[in-house]
């Protein structure tokens, strides 16, 4: 949905099937067969760069890795 389509007085339009199969959800998505659990220390300053940047911090640092 478009920010000029969501209406802020309260009078929402009614949620349609097609506006749920476009819905993602992110959070908890589970493991892909690729990826390996890990236990990791790293120091403090180097996590808090990341976790200032917002949500999925974690895909940016695996794309640094990565990289």
């Amino acid at each position: 949905m478009k920010d000029s389509e969501v209406l802020l007085d309260g009078n929402l339009p009614a949620w349609k099937p097609a506006m749920f199969e476009r819905a993602v959800d992110k959070r908890g998505r589970g493991a892909t067969r690729n990826e390996a659990l890990l236990s990791l220390r790293m120091d403090s300053d180097v996590l808090e760069r990341f976790r200032t940047q917002g949500r999925g911090y974690r895909l940016r640092m695996n794309a640094v890795l990565r990289a």
